[in-house]
C-alpha cells in the first residue's frame, strides 16, 4: 500500500535525491547586445582611421559603423556590396605598425588590403574600436578580447547631403563621409533625391556609413528604418550653456548641437531603428 502523510492526503511521498543533477544552460545574452565571445575584435589588418590624441592609439572602426566579419570572423566595416574593395595603406598605417593580410608590415602608398563582399551586416559598433595589437606587447592591450556589438536599438546618426558638406559630386561626398571620426548618414545622389524622410530604409555604404536603401537594392542590406529626421538644433538654448574645450558636451563649445553631430559639422540627425 502507498505511504501516506496524515489522514487527509492520499498522495505518495517521494524522498529528495541526495545529489541534484543540473544541465548546462544554452541561453547566452539578449539580442540587442549579443555575446559572441572572443571573435568580437577588429581584424588586425584593418587600415587606421584616426588617432585618439589623448591615448596616442589608432582607431580602426569608428563609433556607429555598420559591421560585418572577415573570413577569420573578426570585425570589419560592412562594405555593402557583392564585390570586393581594395584599399591602399597610407603612411599612417605604416607608422601605426599595421600588418597586412599576409602578416607583413605595410608600406604606405604600396601595400594593399582587400575586403571581400559583405552583404550580411551583423550590427553596429557602439564605441570606437582601437587597432588590434594583441600579442604585440607584453604589457599593453587597450581594449578587451571581447567588444560589444549593438543590435535592435534606436540610434541617432549625424546626417548631411553632399550640398550641406560643400562637396560637388557624389564621389567627393563618399570620400568626405569616409574621412570622418564617427559613422554618418549622407545623401549621395543629388541635392534632393537622396534626402531622407521618415519611413526610409537605410543600408551601409562601402565604409559602413548609412545611405538610403532603394527599391531594387539587395534586401540583405536593410539595416534599419528612419523614424525621424531631426533638424531642430540647437535645442533648449544649449548654445548658451558654457562648456569646456574638448568636452564634446552640447553647449558653447558645440554651438548647442549634440557632440556627435557637431563633431562632423552636420546640422541634422537621423533617428534609425536598427533591424538586425
Amino acid at each position: 500500500m502507498a505511504e501516506t502523510v496524515g489522514t487527509s492526503s492520499q498522495k505518495p511521498v517521494r524522498p529528495y535525491p541526495y545529489v541534484q543533477r543540473t544541465r548546462p544552460q544554452f541561453e547566452i545574452s539578449d539580442t540587442d547586445r549579443p555575446a559572441v565571445g572572443g571573435l568580437m575584435v577588429p581584424a588586425t589588418w584593418l587600415p587606421v582611421s584616426f588617432m585618439d590624441l589623448e591615448l596616442k592609439d589608432w582607431v580602426v572602426i569608428k563609433k556607429g559603423t555598420i559591421l560585418s566579419i572577415d573570413s577569420a570572423g573578426k570585425f570589419i566595416p560592412c562594405n555593402g556590396t557583392a564585390g570586393t574593395i581594395t584599399t591602399t595603406y597610407t603612411v599612417n598605417d605604416q607608422n601605426a605598425g599595421v600588418r597586412d593580410q599576409s602578416g607583413n608590415a605595410v608600406v604606405g602608398g604600396t601595400s594593399t588590403c582587400t575586403r571581400a563582399a559583405s552583404v550580411w551586416p551583423l550590427g553596429v559598433a557602439p564605441m570606437d574600436m582601437f587597432q588590434n595589437t594583441k600579442g604585440r606587447y607584453n604589457n599593453y592591450q587597450l581594449q578587451s578580447d571581447t567588444l560589444p556589438l549593438l543590435c535592435e536599438r534606436v540610434v541617432e546618426v549625424p546626417y548631411f547631403t553632399y550640398v550641406d558638406s560643400g562637396a560637388t559630386s557624389e564621389a567627393n561626398a563618399t570620400l568626405l563621409a569616409a574621412s570622418k571620426t564617427i559613422a554618418v548618414a549622407y545623401g549621395a545622389d543629388d541635392a534632393n533625391a537622396d534626402d531622407f524622410v521618415a519611413g526610409d530604409w537605410v543600408k551601409p555604404d562601402a565604409n559602413g556609413n548609412y545611405v538610403k536603401w532603394n527599391t531594387g537594392d539587395d534586401v540583405r542590406l536593410k539595416v534599419g528604418q528612419v523614424l525621424a529626421v531631426d533638424t531642430d538644433f540647437p535645442k533648449d538654448m544649449l548654445e548658451h550653456v558654457q562648456t569646456y574645450p574638448m568636452s564634446e558636451m552640447p553647449g558653447s563649445e558645440t554651438g548647442g548641437f549634440p557632440g556627435h553631430v557637431s563633431l562632423v559639422g552636420a546640422t541634422k540627425a537621423l533617428r534609425v531603428r536598427l533591424t538586425f
